[in-house]
């Protein structure tokens, strides 16, 4: 009989361990997934919307992140600019020079360190003409976050009680639709930002160009440039000046 009881005791006693030890690896399990899960939800959550100065000749770029497709231009001081389109994983970038546009072929993978710095690499460069650009491109460079990158213009401006702007601010890319209560007349002005200031310019060729300049997310200030012809130049004579205050 003791026998038989001590039996029992041992089967319970066995049936409960497992228990236990399912529980502490479910438990281990569960810890090992969040670590391997939470970095890359972290670093996906991370926005890099926006202006991003380089470490690579002093250029500026604008980086916009469309659920994990990434469309990233790079302006330079001489006036020119290149575009790389690419997708995002978590906190790894892949780039490559936009074909159709480019003169060179050329690829970088790049790691999101942190909302201020994402660290690039060189996979590949092929020039397509004479002229030498991968030479100029070093193995690795960095993106450092601008001061004024956070700001987004898309919206409605008001210039005065009767006039409006609707802005559209994509990628570095501005287009300004011009609306007068007063007159009833509408224009429409393309350009480009990068980070805080930016130009724009009429589409149909008779009005003017202006340069902005964006003080913060709710006002933004604009002086016009050049103007297209006689008529346009006394309607908006170069060196007018103005802000325009967000609405909505």
């Amino acid at each position: 009989m003791i026998s038989f009881r001590l039996l029992q005791y041992k089967i319970i006693a066995l049936y409960w361990v497992r228990v236990i030890m399912k529980s502490i690896l479910f438990y281990f399990s569960t810890i090992q997934l969040l670590f391997t899960i939470m970095p890359a939800v972290f670093a996906q959550s991370i926005d890099i919307n926006g202006a991003w100065d380089s470490t690579l000749s002093g250029s500026s770029g604008v980086m916009q992140d469309d659920r994990g497709t990434i469309l990233f231009t790079m302006n330079y001081k001489d006036g020119n600019s290149d575009v790389y389109t690419g997708t995002r994983s978590g906190n790894q970038l892949d780039v490559c020079a936009y074909q159709g546009i480019e003169t060179f072929e050329s690829c970088f993978s790049g790691t999101i360190q942190d909302a201020q710095l994402i660290s690039l690499t060189t996979v590949s460069c092929t020039n397509k003409t004479d002229f030498d650009i991968c030479a100029k491109i070093p193995a690795s460079f960095d993106l450092l976050r601008a001061s004024d990158t956070s700001i987004s213009l898309r919206g409605a401006w008001r210039v005065s009680d009767t006039q409006f702007y609707q802005v559209s601010d994509q990628a570095g890319q501005l287009t300004l639709m011009e609306i007068d209560e007063a007159s009833g007349d509408t224009e429409t002005l393309s350009g480009t930002r990068n980070g805080a200031t930016g130009q724009v310019c009429s589409d149909d060729g008779d009005g003017f160009c202006a340069n902005i300049y964006v003080d913060s997310s709710t006002s933004l200030r604009f002086e016009i440039v050049s103007c297209d012809s006689p008529g346009a130049c006394a309607e908006d004579p170069i060196g007018k000046s103005g802000v325009l205050t967000k609405v909505y």
